[in-house]
């Protein structure tokens, strides 16, 4: 989440944060290099229900990140740069499982060109 912060923190419009946000992560997902990857949910899933403390730990750190995104939208829409709904929560999770969802395409069709133009859908989608 430190990187997601910095990433936010920088000074370009927020969409423009999004975007590069997403690049990043498609960039991750084709460089088939799972030290790159999320392995959160699939750790989460696979491992999570045998062992406890894992679970607690992936489950802390997914709040992290909704945190950190939450707190992203809630300044954008503090500074006027995106509608106030459907809020910094909704917009956070939404994003969430958008980009769950986009790790698991890219995994079966790990075509750039067709992701990034995925990732400008999301974009328009998110933040209009």
């Amino acid at each position: 989440t430190r990187h997601l912060r910095a990433l936010f923190a920088e000074d370009v419009p927020f969409k423009q944060k999004i975007q590069r946000y997403l690049n990043e992560i498609v960039a991750e997902c084709l460089s088939c290099d799972v030290s790159q990857s999320c392995l959160l949910v699939k750790i989460l899933t696979e491992v999570g229900e045998q062992d406890a403390d894992v679970a607690a730990k992936v489950s802390a750190y997914l709040q992290q990140w909704q945190q950190a995104l939450e707190t992203a939208f809630a300044t954008a829409i503090a500074d006027g740069e995106i509608p106030s709904a459907p809020g910094a929560q909704a917009s956070a999770q939404f994003l969430m499982m958008a980009i769950y969802g986009l790790r698991t395409y890219a995994h079966t069709h790990p075509h750039e060109q067709q992701l990034r133009q995925l990732t400008a859908m999301l974009t328009q989608q998110l933040l209009g």
